[in-house]
């Protein structure tokens, strides 16, 4: 059986130094202008216009607008994982040309990743949430979905995607209200088991 090459994403979870200094000055110049990758490009600039916003609010003080831009960052480096994905034509070489290392592959598809564990939440202010979680290394990127404390399944409403197992949501919270929050892993099988309910307010 063959199985198609993957980006390593343990960069996702580097800490944010580690991770500036692994894009800046490894992949950038690696994938940037490389006529294998073309379809990068748009990536590409969205990632450093997010660097220089970064950069700015971070400056500015305002941890609040860097943790939501460094998510966006993340979101736009696994954009860049999965062009690179496609367009390698499943060789590990050339998807290493670009900085990124293949992840070993055993002649079995990785398996669906598990049930997301301990989610916790913190109440920013403004409407905004963060909320941090465990899930496994075969998670890609984890998704939420949010009702008001009580509701049924129908009530749920798709809100929030990350990265890493922090994610921040500032939209679709009303102040002093009580809501419900799960959270899945998405891998290459597809989406795991919901984690169980949390209940936070918002404040």
């Amino acid at each position: 059986m063959v199985v198609d090459l993957t980006c390593n994403r343990e960069c996702l979870q580097y800490s944010r130094p580690n991770y500036f200094f692994f894009m800046i000055f490894d992949v950038l110049p690696k994938t940037d202008g490389n006529p294998d990758y073309p379809g990068t490009a748009p990536i590409i600039i969205a990632l450093r216009k997010g660097f220089d916003q970064f950069g700015a609010a971070h400056a500015a003080k305002n941890t609040s607008l860097a943790d939501e831009i460094y998510q966006d960052i993340l979101t736009n480096t696994s954009g860049l994982m999965k062009n690179i994905q496609d367009n390698c034509g499943n060789v590990v070489s050339k998807l290493e040309e670009t900085g990124f290392t293949a992840n070993k592959t055993k002649g079995t598809p990785a398996p669906l990743t598990g049930k997301v564990l301990n989610v916790n939440s913190m109440a920013l202010g403004g409407q905004k949430m963060k909320f941090e979680y465990q899930g496994d290394e075969n998670a890609h990127f984890y998704l939420a979905r949010i009702r008001l404390k009580g509701g049924t399944d129908a009530d749920w409403v798709m809100n929030g995607r990350s990265e890493n197992q922090t994610m921040l949501i500032s939209s679709g919270f009303t102040h002093g209200l009580d809501y419900e929050i799960q959270i899945c892993g998405n891998g290459t099988k597809g989406a795991g088991d919901w984690s169980d309910i949390k209940s936070f307010l918002v404040d």
